[in-house]
């Protein structure tokens, strides 16, 4: 899913049925401060390609650009990258949800976007290959460089999305599975990007993780990239400014600290205000509470084997932290709810409340991911086997008021098995 604030609009990609579907919600009435338009069906946009390849077990992704409008889509069949213009489709102008989407010359289904140097870094796990193309130049207010692209180049093994360093122009990207301990790429952003890409064609420089790397993501305030190793059941920790795509001075020795997990980890929800890494365990239904003040770039103390855990529902899943609120929400995916977690009371230096039994909020069935609108303080879950989002209010079901947990949450229509994870 991927949210414009600028429009109030959510878009969501459809991964059931024709798979070849973008789901256009309006969340200025579908929101917990009206619900009006969330019985509504929402716009579906067709797109070129398709959301989900079944033969890889892949999915495609969406990446926005806000500044020039454009939502760019990939294609999990490994076909053109594509792009919607937000300003003419949204939730409330739907005149251009119905033309036929601008296709790129640039292939691939996982994308990743660095605004500093209007790059966009598409992998094609189809072929292993890595294409950049200019998104000030190719976007929904000008197709010049639509044409245009750097690449392919081959040795990217690849499905999942990067993680842009902006400080050191360093790209973040899994290179795939290679056996029981796998690698993450740092691309040069400066010397390959759309324009530039004299380093394109070269190996990058990589570090070693865990195995089966699913998700990347960077702490700002201690310039960390954590790696959530699936296989492997650990959090990687990289220091972004002395390992990167131009300084690999703290790259080796190995292993990097890490923060151990449970089974097949899923996802990551960084609190910034509490320090606090929260990481789901989908087979020991629990989510672990990971210190990142003492597990960081600089501090590696608290880079230990153990953690606290605290116990949710089972086979938990996605998870996201509203530190405004003191919450994380996390979706159990066999149990049908979400846990309702207070940080304030469990988190990296203060574990005295992570053992209790935390409130649930009803849902639809195998809820998976979840997304954080502070604006409007809603919360959207997307429930897979309902083809439905459901919309839960944050001002009256978070840590501290837990009035409205407990009732049936609205919901909104959004077509066939909205996104499934790409490993499991």
């Amino acid at each position: 899913m991927a949210f414009d604030p600028s429009t109030g609009t959510l878009y969501a990609t459809l991964v059931g049925g024709t798979e070849n579907t973008i789901a256009v919600v309006n969340a200025n009435t579908c929101n917990t401060r009206d619900i009006s338009g969330c019985g509504q069906t929402p716009t579906l946009v067709t797109v070129p390609g398709v959301t989900f390849n079944d033969d890889f077990g892949q999915a495609s992704n969406i990446v926005l650009d806000p500044v020039t409008h454009t939502l760019y889509i990939g294609d999990a069949a490994g076909g053109p990258v594509s792009f919607l213009n937000t300003a003419t489709c949204n939730g409330t102008h739907t005149s251009g949800c119905s033309q036929p989407l601008v296709t790129t010359a640039t292939n691939g289904d996982s994308l990743t976007i660095d605004h500093t140097n209007h790059s966009v870094y598409v992998t094609n796990l189809v072929d292993a290959t890595l294409s950049v193309f200019d998104s000030a130049n190719c976007n929904a207010g000008n197709t010049s460089g639509c044409g245009q692209t750097a690449g392919p180049f081959p040795n990217y093994f690849t499905g999942v999305p990067g993680a842009a360093d902006e400080a050191t122009h360093t790209i973040y990207m899994d290179l795939g599975v290679t056996g029981t301990l796998d690698y993450v790429g740092m691309i040069d952003g400066s010397t390959c990007n759309a324009i530039v890409t004299s380093s394109c064609g070269n190996a990058p420089p990589m570090v070693q993780v865990g195995h089966a790397p699913s998700e990347i993501a960077i702490d700002p305030t201690t310039r960390t990239v954590y790696v959530v190793n699936q296989g492997s059941a650990k959090v990687s920790v990289i220091n972004a400014a002395t390992c990167n795509a131009t300084n690999q001075a703290d790259c080796t020795p190995l292993p990097l600290p890490a923060l151990v997990s449970g089974l097949f980890p899923f996802g990551i929800g960084i609190d910034v205000n509490m320090h606090t890494l929260y990481v789901p365990s989908q087979d020991a239904n629990n989510v672990w509470v990971l210190d990142a003040s003492k597990c960081n770039a600089t501090h590696i103390s608290g880079c230990t084997r153990f953690a606290p855990t605290t116990t949710v529902g089972v086979a938990p899943a996605g998870i996201a932290a509203n530190p405004n609120t003191n919450t994380v929400y996390e979706a159990n995916q066999t149990d049908n709810t979400a846990s309702v977690m207070n940080t304030s009371l469990c988190n990296a230096s203060n574990t005295s409340g992570c053992n209790q039994s935390w409130p649930t909020i009803p849902l639809g069935n195998a809820p998976r991911f979840i997304g954080i609108n502070k604006i409007t303080n809603t919360i959207y879950v997307s429930n897979r086997d309902d083809n439905t989002l459901s919309v839960i209010d944050g001002a009256t079901c978070n840590s501290s008021n837990t009035s409205g947990c407990s009732q049936s949450q609205p919901t909104t229509a959004v077509g066939n098995v909205p996104p499934t994870d790409r490993r499991r």
